[in-house]
């Protein structure tokens, strides 16, 4: 098959098959977002969930928003 070299897509369309499907490899999609509402709804909005992560300095956050994520773990 194909292979992709370890790669960090950004600002990819919310719409497009890297951003909705699930895929497998060294790859990794970034978003920028302005609120935390954005972010678990863009976040959530998929049949798929692996993996969610969280990186803040602020641990109350971390854990307010860890527990939102619809995911089959986290980190």
């Amino acid at each position: 098959g194909f292979f992709i070299e370890p790669t960090i897509f950004t600002d990819v369309d919310i719409d497009s098959e890297i951003h909705t499907q699930e895929m497998f490899g060294s790859i990794a999609v970034v978003r920028r977002f302005k609120t935390e509402e954005e972010v678990m709804t863009m976040s959530n909005d998929t049949k798929f969930g692996l993996m969610a992560g969280v990186f803040t300095q602020d641990i109350n956050k971390a854990l307010r928003v860890a527990s939102e994520f619809e995911s089959g773990n986290g980190w």
